[in-house]
């Protein structure tokens, strides 16, 4: 009996254990095996062939996620884990949305009546152009009330101009120069409360621009600041493009715009100057290019990343206060 019970408790003990070993395993692949990505395309010049693809795989392929995008075939998605898919879109079904017709229905070509629809659509004109000929009298009897009304209205109005009196010259003298000092005196006022709007923003502009310097020049914010440009460099380099090569071709009719967006692109480029090379035309309008890209991704590097963040409470706390602005 003892050994019966010893023996359950060293089965439990050694399943136990393997249970821990499988959760230990699972939580070491997901922090240090890698997120594998491919991303590769091409735009030929004029893009009707265009095309866009990337994979993204973990645990040696056994978890993967694929798309790929066309101009004409628009974009497909496909999940799958160990070569099943788990799920799929933009896949043609194969089904037809036009169903057969079914055995004993006729199948009319469009526009075509029977006899029976053709009566009753006879019968119901003839109904209508006689219920318009009934209504025909009351259309012709409205415009003629509507101008004795009219004519009416402006009679009152002439005699009422005439019983008015006459204004004399001075009245008429006085109520323009009032009316010229009223429009003075309310163009005026709207330029006093104009500018007495941009003094208070131009306060307002002066205390934040006052508050952002003192911001700035406390050590610990430039401490915490240094820590996060920092850690961003870390992650994009950690998360950039290992291998793989690409080349752009651009140019734009006027060479001055060409220069312009090649001065944008040089702020990137020493970050993938090894895999990317960039061709500036400056005499036409041109856009092609092709590229393969390879990376990868490890968990357990972004979550130290983040805990060097989190360790250091001012900069932790800025960035809570930061997010409960936002």
């Amino acid at each position: 009996m003892i050994q019966g019970a010893i023996f359950v408790l060293k089965l439990l003990g050694i399943l136990l254990l393997a249970v821990l070993l499988l959760l230990l395993a699972a939580v070491l692949c997901a922090l240090f095996v890698p997120v594998r990505y491919r991303i590769r395309g091409e735009l030929p010049e004029g893009g009707a062939d265009a095309f866009g693809e990337g994979k993204i795989s973990w645990l040696f392929g056994m978890l993967s996620v694929r798309g790929r995008f066309e101009r004409k075939g628009g974009l497909r998605l496909r999940a799958s884990l160990l070569g099943f898919t788990l799920w799929r879109r933009g896949e043609d079904s194969g089904e037809d949305d036009v169903r057969p017709p079914e055995s004993g229905e006729d199948v009319q070509p469009d526009g075509y009546r029977t006899d029976a629809e053709a009566g009753d659509r006879s019968t119901g004109e003839s109904r209508s152009s006689q219920g318009q000929e009934a209504d025909a009298p009351s259309l012709d009897s409205a415009p003629a009330e509507h101008g004795s009304e009219m004519d009416a209205v402006q009679e009152e109005e002439q005699e009422e101009e005439k019983e008015a009196p006459a204004l004399g010259l001075v009245e008429r003298a006085k109520r323009r120069i009032r009316n010229f000092f009223e429009k003075i005196y309310r163009a005026l006022r709207k330029l006093a409360f104009s500018f007495l709007a941009f003094c208070g923003k131009l306060k307002e502009t002066a205390h934040k621009a006052e508050k952002a310097k003192e911001w700035f020049s406390d050590e610990k914010n430039q401490e915490s600041l240094q820590l996060l440009l920092r850690q961003a460099r870390r992650l994009a380099a950690h998360g950039l493009p290992r291998r793989g090569s690409g080349e752009i071709t651009f140019g734009f009719e006027d060479p001055g715009l060409t220069g312009q967006v090649l001065a944008a692109a040089s702020l990137v480029y020493p970050f993938c100057h090894r895999q990317l090379r960039i061709y500036p035309v400056f005499d036409r309008r041109i856009l092609e290019g092709q590229f393969d890209f390879q990376g990868r991704i490890r968990s357990a590097y972004v979550l130290w990343l983040a805990w060097e963040i989190y360790r250091d409470k001012h900069t932790w706390r800025m960035i809570r206060r930061w997010l409960r602005r936002g």
